[in-house]
């Protein structure tokens, strides 16, 4: 509801593709310990995720704004270096479990 949002917005989240999206740093801090540091120790209003699909990155943030997950396949591996370099551990988890899913449907 509140991203990209000019109101709540205090942080600028740079996509790959020049895309840019508004959010707010307290929720991204309440769901990542990396984030909360580096809000608390700098004084960035800039978090540059261009490395890595912008439709992972999106659907990243969006989890952490919603707490649903709309992955995909195609997307499992960027989406899952964010959840673990940001240490979002409910993330880490649904990929791990996802991945698990993937591997049984296998079978």
């Amino acid at each position: 509801e509140h991203l990209d949002s000019p109101v709540h917005g205090n942080i600028t989240v740079q996509l790959s593709g020049y895309q840019e999206l508004l959010v707010s740093s307290l929720i991204l801090s309440y769901n990542s310990p990396v984030f909360l540091e580096i809000f608390k120790n700098d004084d960035t209003r800039i978090i540059d995720l261009k490395d890595y699909d912008a439709v992972a990155a999106r659907l990243f943030i969006e989890a952490l704004y919603t707490g649903d997950v709309n992955l995909e396949k195609g997307l499992l591996k960027d989406f899952s270096k964010l959840s673990s370099n940001y240490k979002v551990a409910w993330l880490v988890l649904h990929c791990h479990n996802y991945f698990n899913e993937m591997l049984e449907a296998l079978q």
